[in-house]
């Protein structure tokens, strides 16, 4: 029969329990994989794992100062030197009004030529360095044996003298190049140089050797430039001389050739006749336009029938007289109007001067539309001609454009051939002039002098460098050991990946009696709770052994207390005490939470629900002939199997002998009625069972108790391990209710109560004798 069958199998019993399977929706849906890390568990972890930290840390302290006592001393000579922007050979008029600057691009240029190669072989060569046995170094020459170098160039060649190596004298260079610096200082012209060398005196020479010889390689190049620019120049001014003249005199022919005539202005520049008459054409069509628009605009007011807007354009003396006129008789009639009727006398004659004003008032509006009207066929024929000799003058102006195209090209060749010609011919005076004269742009602020103390080694600042490099180093190991330590350490740790409250943290025996050893004594009591080649009575440390003010105790008190408390109704009487593989303590839990629900005075059942590898029996010394697996094979009844414990109150089923189907006795029914039985007779009832990860028996169980607890053993189960046991649990309708946090180190900084556990210990006597 297979897992999920015996759980199908069992679902009537669970639900006459009272026990209901949760729907698989009630499952958390995530489960994360890596912690929150922060600064305090970084310091946490580098507190835990100090030891590797400093061991890394001493042996590189250990290295670093042997290496450095065994170096040679080697001393360090400095120059300073200013470099300014170098002149140009020939000067003008702009360049003498401006401020000097050196560009970026021109000093880092200066920094690599005093790198550079040929300044270096200039400076081995004047001091011989090829000949000095630090410059010269076995394994170069060892290596360079044999094969194709350079010849050396003789700058300081002594006559008569023998020729150098030229493997000695390539060691030497890249000797040389190494233990040259040349350091510029930011935001200024200064550039520090230095050499590094076991004699001070040589140190010295070289840097000042470098410079001297920097200065006169630019005094060199200096001469030679100028003097290849002045050769250059010559030449060129006699071909630019003969371009210039052939130039004018093609120019000259082509003018006459098309009768091209040109009037000099006053800034200088020549003009076409008809150009000139073709723009004095332009603005007067350009005025007579403008005149037209104007005009016409008046011309159009004319042609309407309301008079209204005429006003304000014929404006004169007569019209304004007639127009007020006009208002006041008109002002005067309405009043009369108002009084008399329209027979009367004085009406009348009113209206009769309003008629009379009317009709003069249109006549003269008349006389001004006919002047605007003839002011505009004025205008239009003016524009009319003044069009059509532009057009005439226009058509000229393209005949000599077309002409003239070839002429401005003959006349910038002349004016390009007369500027070259000048500044070359200026350019050579001033070259003449200034050829060797200019002083050097390199000027040696402070000479190199030999050093009194030595540069390297430094051995302050390389046991500084060796502690940060070995602080690094460590932190670095102790980050790696904690990435690949996967085990759930802290309460912390277990909220976080298996959404689990933790019912209690359990201390170590190890860990407990060790802190009484800072007094100078032995624990008397087994180290740990490992059962490996242990007497039977140390197997299972037991709170009842270790006495009710143990540490031990307490941390039991605390998982009971949890226990007790974990559900909102009432407490869980039926629990199932689990692990998610062998090895982490679950027995050694079972056995002192039953011994600890038993001290509150309730009547506790202690059943080793364990068929594969029981254990309960040999920690009490109990039988293990017959127990639960005799009663579920039908061998006996279950009130001859209970056997009663040295702790009151509490009873203990053992498991009898081991079966060869464990799994289907644990699905069968008399199972499901021994534990309605049992929840009658005890107030609680307490199954140890195998790990929920290896075997379906936990699985079975967990379906059957009204809580779960889930031992996980701390520092050492893999966290994807305990979330698999806790999702077996959840899978078949297991109440999860906690996990207990076993065997823990508190001696480490990682737990809240171990300063609790320290401070108890140290206020004890030191005669004190160690729980047991």
């Amino acid at each position: 029969m297979s897992d999920e069958q015996s759980l199908e199998r069992y679902e009537p019993a669970r639900r006459a329990l009272g026990r209901t399977r949760p729907p698989v929706a009630a499952l958390p849906e995530t489960l994360e994989r890596e912690p929150v890390s922060d600064l305090l568990s970084a310091w946490g972890a580098i507190r835990k794992r100090r030891w590797t930290l400093l061991s890394i840390l001493l042996v590189l302290l250990a290295v670093v100062l042997v290496g450095t006592l065994k170096q040679k001393p080697v001393y360090r000579a400095k120059a300073l030197l200013e470099i300014e922007q170098e002149d140009p050979n020939i000067v003008t008029v702009q360049e003498l009004f401006q401020i000097e600057t050196a560009s970026d691009a021109y000093l880092e240029t200066q920094y690599r030529i005093l790198e550079s190669e040929s300044l270096a072989r200039r400076v081995i060569d004047e001091l011989r360095l090829d000949r000095v046995p630090e410059f010269i170094r076995r394994g170069f020459l060892s290596r360079w044996r044999g094969k194709p170098v350079r010849p050396t160039p003789q700058v300081f060649a002594t006559p008569g003298a023998a020729a150098p190596d030229p493997v000695a004298h390539q060691s030497a260079l890249d000797t040389f190049s190494r233990r040259l610096a040349v350091a510029p200082i930011k935001r200024s012209r200064l550039v520090e140089v230095s050499f590094e060398s076991e004699d001070p005196q040589l140190a010295a020479q070289v840097v000042n050797s470098l410079a001297s010889n920097y200065v006169a390689q630019n005094f060199e190049r200096r001469w030679q430039a100028t003097r290849k620019a002045s050769e250059w120049l010559s030449e060129q001014l006699l071909d630019m001389k003969a371009n210039l003249e052939k130039s004018e005199e093609q120019l000259q022919a082509y003018a006459r050739e098309n009768g091209l005539l040109f009037l000099e202005s006053e800034g200088g520049d020549q003009e076409s006749i008809v150009n000139e008459r073709l723009l004095q054409l332009q603005e007067e069509l350009t005025r007579a336009q403008t005149e037209r628009f104007a005009k016409e605009s008046f011309y159009r007011l004319t042609q309407t029938d309301d008079y209204s807007a005429l006003p304000g354009i014929f404006e004169n003396k007569l019209m304004q007289d007639l127009t007020l006129q006009l208002a006041e008789l008109r002002r005067a009639h309405a009043q009369a109007a108002t009084t008399f009727s329209a027979d009367y006398p004085a009406v009348k004659q009113l209206q009769n001067q309003i008629e009379e004003l009317e009709r003069l008032l249109a006549e003269e509006r008349a006389r001004a539309s006919a002047r605007l009207a003839n002011d505009y066929r004025a205008a239009r024929e003016r524009e009319t001609l003044l069009q059509r000799a532009f057009a005439e003058q226009q058509q000229q102006a393209d005949r000599v454009a077309e002409r003239s195209v070839q002429y401005n090209i003959l006349k910038r060749e002349v004016e390009t051939n007369k500027q070259l010609y000048e500044g070359l011919l200026q350019r050579l005076k001033v070259a003449g002039m200034s050829a060797g004269l200019k002083a050097s742009h390199v000027r040696v602020v402070d000479p190199a002098r030999p050093p009194d103390s030595p540069a390297k080694p430094n051995l302050l600042l390389n046991l500084l460098l060796a502690v940060v490099l070995g602080l690094g180093l460590g932190v670095g190991a102790v980050i790696l050991q904690e990435r690949f330590d996967n085990s759930l350490k802290t309460p912390e740790d277990v909220e976080h990946f298996l959404r689990l409250p933790v019912l209690a943290l359990i201390p170590s025996l190890e860990s407990l009696n060790g802190s009484r050893g800072l007094y100078g004594q032995r624990p008397a009591s087994p180290p740990s709770l490992r059962r490996e080649a242990l007497p039977p009575t140390y197997r299972w440390p037991l709170v009842s052994e270790n006495g009710e003010g143990s540490k031990l105790a307490e941390a039991f008190r605390s998982l009971r207390t949890s226990v007790l408390l974990s559900t909102p109704e009432q407490a869980p009487r039926l629990l199932l005490i689990s692990s998610a593989q062998p090895g982490e303590g679950k027995t050694t839990v079972s056995l002192n939470l039953a011994i600890s629900l038993a001290h509150l005075g309730e009547r506790v059942l202690l059943i080793d629900a364990d068929l594969r590898r029981p254990c309960v029996h040999k920690a009490f010394d109990l039988a293990g002939s017959r127990g639960l697996v005799s009663y579920l094979t039908g061998q006996q009844d279950w009130s001859g199997l209970i056997h009663t414990s040295s702790v009151a109150g509490l009873d203990i089923l053992t498991c009898g002998p081991v079966p060869p189907n464990p799994t289907e006795l644990l699905s069968s029914e008399r199972l499901h009625t021994l534990l309605a039985q049992m929840l009658e007779r005890y107030h609680f009832v307490l199954l140890d069972s195998p790990p929920l990860l290896n075997v379906a028996d936990a699985r079975i169980l967990a379906a059957l108790v009204e809580g779960v607890v889930l031992v996980v053993q701390g520092g050492s189960t893999p966290r994807e391990l305990a979330q698999r046991a806790y999702l077996h649990a959840r899978e078949v309708g297991g109440n999860v209710i906690g996990v207990a946090l076993n065997n823990l180190d508190t001696r480490a900084d990682d737990y809240y109560y171990a300063r609790y556990y320290r401070y108890d210990y140290y206020s004890a006597p030191a005669d004190e004798p160690p729980a047991k």
